[in-house]
Formats: structure tokens, sequence, C-alpha cells
């Protein structure tokens, strides 16, 4: 690990910790790209965080769980699509190292996460723009929860962000989940795609140990009180300043290359 990052890994797992408590998103959006431009490589900073989430939507989608505000139903669907796209994009990830090398990964996940986390900025900022104006459809394709399980997996596979925003946006807009059970839907989802992720990832050496323990030291109590403040957070100046965050981060990693 790159010697004096602790202080500055801390305050990062306790400020993203109080996103997924309180918001359900966030997390890979944050810490991934904080870890790269504080010199971790990008592969690595992608299998850190996956580590860093697991434990952390662990133990959130417990909370969530208790109340039963987890919808079961939409998990098996959204796996339906989820677990075959983690595999297909291991295959993927694998064939292309062989191809270009680790160096070659790591530009590409880069480039990747920076378009990805400028998508998912504006996504916030949309949301927060025409959520009275949002359509309630409850007559989608069949295999509509499957299709956003697999794209949102892929995401997270190849960048650790996606599957939060993704399937909120979609359990929120098009489906009028109960804001409380759609964040403890999309944990318990982002939860198990995570675990197999992590799997992948711990088998390609791509996990630093150290870090992910800083940041769940940090980052566990900061859900917990994300989760205790849920109801007194104002979300719509929280996730505007979350969409800026992500924004800059983005816009810097593409920056950081060119």
């Amino acid at each position: 690990m790159l010697m004096g990052l602790e202080p500055a890994v801390a305050l990062l797992g306790v400020f993203v910790g109080l996103l997924v408590g309180s918001l359900g998103v966030g997390g890979g959006a944050i810490t991934t790209p904080t870890l790269i431009l504080l010199g971790v490589a990008p592969i690595n900073a992608v299998g850190t965080d996956l580590l860093f989430v697991l434990p952390s939507k662990l133990f959130a989608t417990l909370l969530y769980h208790r109340r039963g505000e987890v919808d079961v139903t939409s998990i098996k669907k959204l796996l339906m699509g989820g677990i075959p796209a983690i595999i297909l994009s291991y295959i993927l990830l694998v064939t292309y190292m062989r191809g270009v090398g680790i160096e070659g990964v790591n530009n590409a996940i880069r480039l990747l996460l920076g378009v990805l986390l400028i998508a998912v900025s504006f996504t916030h900022l949309a949301k927060i723009v025409l959520e009275k104006e949002a359509a309630k459809h409850h007559n989608l394709p069949p295999l509509s929860l499957e299709l956003v399980g697999f794209i949102a997996s892929a995401l997270l596979f190849f960048t650790s962000v996606g599957s939060g925003v993704i399937v909120m946006a979609v359990l929120l807009h098009l489906f009028s989940s109960p804001p409380r059970k759609a964040v403890g839907t999309t944990l318990a989802y982002s939860l198990t795609v995570t675990s197999i992720t992590t799997v992948f990832y711990a088998g390609l050496g791509a996990i630093d140990l150290r870090l992910t323990a800083i940041l769940l030291l940090t980052g566990l109590p900061g859900i917990y009180l994300g989760f205790k403040a849920i109801k007194a957070v104002p979300r719509k100046p929280l996730i505007a300043m979350v969409a800026v965050s992500i924004l800059l981060l983005g816009s810097s990693l593409l920056f950081l290359g060119g």
C-alpha cells in the first residue's frame, strides 16, 4: 500500500459509510475513483472497494431486512441477469489482460470508470429534477429486471460502480417502490453480486487488504449512523452534493490519463 494514505482512507470510509447507510448508493462511485486519484492501481482500487463494500452492505442489508424492507422477488429477477453477466465479464477481463497486459487493463478501467461516473452524476441530477414527473410503469416486459441486473452487474465487475444507482433508479421510478424498500432491495442485490465479483478479484490478487481494513473500521460506524439518520437527511441536497462530487471525480480520472 502507498505510504501516508491512512488518514485520507479513514475519512473516505466514514463518508462512504454515511452515504451507503442513508442513500443505499454512492459507495463505489466515491471510493474507487478516490483510491485511484490517491495512487492505487485501478484494478486494485476496484478489487479493494468490492471487498470493502461487501461486509458494509451485508451490515446495511441486515438492518433493512430486519424491518421487512427487502423485496426478494425483485432480487431473484435481478440475479437471473446479474450472475451470467459477472461470469462473462470475468472471461472478458482475463482475455483482455492476456492481450494488452495489466497496464492496458488499468487504463481501460480508469477511462471506463471516468465516463461512467460522469453519466452517473447526470443521472443523480436528473433524478432530482424529474422526481415529480417520473412515470409509473407497471406493465414492463417480463425480462426488464433481468436486463437491468445484467447491465448493472457488468458495470459493477469492471468498475465497482453502477449496481446501486441503476437498480435504485429502476425500482423508484419504474416500479414505484417505497424509498426504504428500494434501498433495502438495492443493498441486498448489490451484496450478492459483489460477493461473487469479489471472489474473482481475489483470485486475480487485485485486493489491498490493509486499505480494506481501514475502510471497514471507519465505514461500518458511518453506515449505522446513516441508517439511523435516513428520515432526517434532506435527500435532494445530499444527492446533489454526491452528484457534483462524482462528476468531479469522473472528470479527474479522464484528465489523469489525458
